[in-house]
């Protein structure tokens, strides 16, 4: 009776890390990312480009390289991209995943890195821009994101006669809750802003913004130079 028990044992040990292998082989992989590039663009409105995707079932963690995000209005105008995202997940938001996929799943992130993220908001004369919106009724899902710090950002924005554009800036994010997103930006290399046909190099530049589903409260900008200091607040 022991032997046929140990025999069983094994032969489910057997029969899950065959299953491990197969969930980690390269077509499954390529399923996987069709189901991921799927479910943001049916929940969340944004078509994600990927070149590879890489994870580890056992530690929950996951790597997308060559990324690409951009609305399904505006595909042909990315408003982020970055080398490599890294994210381990909590245990729940597997679950909930292959439940139902993101339409009702809290995505519970644990740890976050990127490599040369990259941001590019593109605003037209009509006030349309190329950034995603996400209604409340639209999905259910809720992003929680541990504190994230990160310095070598890119960030441009432009719109008619008007662009601002800084290079490996740091930025620190915080979410307290799901739709909401406090950030503290500074400038490592200055700032580039042009209006016109003039253009103004600050030395120094710093942020402090909160995101709330669509809005966008700027409370506090100051962009300096030698000459000159620029003070602003407002929404978008």
């Amino acid at each position: 009776m022991f032997r046929k028990t140990r025999l069983v044992l094994i032969g489910a040990a057997g029969a899950t890390l065959l299953a491990l292998l197969a969930a980690h082989a390269p077509p499954a992989r390529a399923l996987v990312l069709r189901r991921v590039v799927e479910a943001a663009r049916s929940s969340l409105g944004i078509e994600l480009h990927a070149e590879s995707l890489s994870y580890n079932l056992l530690t929950l963690s996951t790597e997308l390289r060559g990324i690409r995000l951009a609305t399904s209005k505006t595909p042909d105008a990315p408003f982020a991209a970055a080398d490599a995202l890294a994210i381990s997940f909590a245990a729940r938001t597997l679950i909930g995943y292959v439940v139902s996929g993101f339409s009702r799943t809290d995505i519970s992130v644990t740890r976050l890195s990127i490599a040369s993220p990259r941001i590019q908001i593109q605003r037209e004369a009509d006030g349309s821009d190329n950034l995603p919106r996400v209604s409340s009724g639209a999905s259910s899902a809720g992003f929680v994101l541990p504190p994230i710090r990160v310095d070598d950002l890119d960030f441009s924005f432009q719109q008619p006669a008007t662009s601002v554009a800084m290079r490996g800036a740091a930025v620190e994010l915080t979410t307290p809750e799901a739709g909401h997103l406090a950030a503290t930006i500074k400038a490592q290399h200055g700032v580039t802003m042009t209006a016109g046909n003039r253009t103004v190099d600050f030395d120094a530049f710093a942020a402090t913004v909160n995101l709330d589903d669509d809005r966008l409260d700027l409370h506090e900008l100051t962009a300096s130079r030698r000459d000159a200091e620029l003070r602003a607040r407002g929404a978008i």
